[in-house]
Parts: C-alpha cells; structure tokens; sequence
C-alpha cells in the first residue's frame, strides 16, 4: 500500500510545471508511468490536470511513486525434459535468453541460444553430432550400421546433418586410413611391391634429400 511506502520522488513545484516534472521524473528514473497522491492523502492519486488549473502561485507539493510495469532487462532459462515414453528421464535441451526493454511500452531486444541434448550423444561407443534437425536412437542406428557395413575401419565419430528429406553423414574412422605417397622420377605411387626389379633398382640408387 503506498500508505506505507515512501515515495520516490517528492515533487515542490507550481501547477503550470506539474506534468512537465512529473514526465522528466519518470524519464530519468526509467519507470513506465507513475502515480501521483497527495501527501495529506497518499491513498489517494491526484488528477494532475485539475492540479494545473490551480493559481500559478500555488506551492504545488505532491509525492510521485514510479511504477516499473516491465522489467529493464528479462532473464529466461527453459528447461525441457525428455522422456521415456510418458515418464521424465533427463533434460533434453536448455535454452537461455538476456533481452532489455528498449521503449516504455513493454518491447524488448535481446538475444537468445540453446543446447539440445539430444543433438550431441554416444551412441555405440561413437561420437555423434546432429544438427538441422531431430533423429531418433532407432533412425540413429540404421545410419550407423549403413555406413560401417560398408566399412573395413569402426566409426569413431559421426557428424549427422538434417537436410530436408535427406540426412548428411559425415565419419571419421580408427584407425584413420592414410596411405603415403611416394614421389619417384615423375611419378605418384604407393607401394613398391609390384615393381619390376630394374626399377626397383632405380629406386634403391636413389640419392635422398633431406
């Protein structure tokens, strides 16, 4: 009750300054509007137009209450849970937002991000991440067991990326295959093995650099 509460400002001013003051109180402080009373009445809000139409030599004292109806800056953080089936079994993603009110009629800029949970997971002892979208343990698995099938090395790691009707799946393999290359007289190769014995010969006499 703003019987009991002090005022923010006390206002000592004339009535044809009244509205002028209250606006520029209210300005500085931040405040969305404020509610004026009377000191003798503070349960009571003072019609500052009536207020005006006094003498312009009244001492006009008046106490003005600042009212924030929206916050100066807002915080969110949403939890979601995940569920197996209808029972809660973890958080699936948190998402967290700072915005600041930017005008006196509630709008607010901000910025905002989240992490889903359920787009970075070990599954099958591989590293997997997923973007641009959902796909579930069961979906995950069919990908996986594709592309090792095809496979002579594990996946170690899988980046999975939702593209519409079509999913990307991008692997990194242990080991990582790797063959070196050799550079010989011009030419790009591999191993010697199916060399003809002159050339091997060539190969052996061969001053290396370096």
């Amino acid at each position: 009750m703003l019987k009991n509460l002090p005022p923010n400002v006390i206002i000592k001013t004339v009535p044809v300054e009244v509205e002028k003051t209250v606006v520029q109180y209210v300005k500085n402080s931040g405040a969305d509007f404020a509610v004026i009373t009377n000191p003798a009445n503070p349960m009571k809000a003072v019609d500052l137009k009536e207020v005006t139409k006094l003498p312009a030599t009244t001492d006009i004292t008046l106490n003005q209450y600042n009212v924030f109806a929206y916050k100066k800056i807002l915080r969110d953080i949403i939890i979601y849970p995940s569920f197996n089936g209808i029972t809660p079994s973890g958080v699936s993603e948190v998402d967290i937002g700072v915005s600041r009110k930017i005008t006196n009629n509630g709008v607010y800029l901000g910025a905002a991000g989240g992490y889903d949970f359920r787009s970075r997971k070990i599954k099958d002892n591989v590293l997997v991440n997923i973007s641009g979208g959902y796909i579930s343990d069961e979906e995950l698995s069919i990908y996986l067991e594709w592309v090792q099938a095809k496979q002579k090395y594990k996946i170690i790691k899988a980046d999975i990326v939702v593209d519409g009707e079509y999913v990307n799946v991008n692997c990194i393999f242990d080991p990582v295959h790797f063959e070196r290359i050799r550079r010989i007289t011009g030419y790009l190769v591999g191993s010697t093995n199916r060399w003809y014995d002159s050339k091997r010969a060539e190969e052996k006499d061969k001053v290396k650099h370096g």
